[in-house]
């Protein structure tokens, strides 16, 4: 019993990750573990925003209105599937399809942003790293932030994961990947 425990308690120690604890002083319960791996901060939360990072849309004439500067680039669908959508904007791509089946709202495929597009909670390309963190509702471990680079939020529920990545502090890219499988 006694080698088990020691075992344990060394291969916790050994571990890569510090983990930080959720939120100090706030009501964040959508926020299941944090842990910092090299210059990674991983969140993993059931937090709505990693669904719906550019708002919530019924159709795609609501998302258009909002990005207008978003242009619409052909997509052929080896599937058939008139209902996804591509936009492009100078270094950015975000593909986007309608699910007219389950939510009837406008579901994120895949986006890779390097330009000033703002998105839900006013997220935007040159932002801070603790402006990022503040708006994602993650404070603690603020002493380990100087090297993170990359901050991945990771889905606690489906296949949704947002890279923030950061150069001298500053948002430089957002990467968004989701578990969708279009062929496209």
């Amino acid at each position: 019993m006694n080698k088990v425990v020691i075992l344990f308690i060394s291969v916790f120690a050994l571990s890569p990750f510090t983990k930080c604890s959720s939120i100090s002083g706030q009501n964040r319960k959508d926020i299941i573990e944090t842990r910092i791996s090299n210059d990674t901060l991983q969140i993993i939360t059931t937090d709505p925003f990693l669904y719906y990072p550019f708002g919530i849309f019924r159709n795609v004439n609501q998302y258009e209105k909002r990005y207008p500067l978003l242009k619409r680039v052909p997509v052929t669908s080896k599937k058939g599937n008139n209902n996804l959508f591509k936009y492009k904007y100078k270094n950015s791509t975000i593909v986007i399809f309608m699910d007219k089946n389950g939510s009837k709202r406008i579901q994120i495929v895949n986006a890779v942003i390097k330009d000033n597009i703002k998105i839900a909670r006013d997220i935007s390309i040159g932002m801070d790293k603790l402006t990022l963190l503040s708006l994602l509702g993650y404070s603690d471990c603020r002493d380990k932030l100087k090297n993170i680079n990359v901050v991945e939020c990771i889905s606690g529920l489906d296949g949704v994961w947002l890279y923030f990545m950061f150069k001298e502090n500053l948002l430089e890219s957002i990467l968004i990947r989701t578990d969708y499988t279009f062929a496209y």
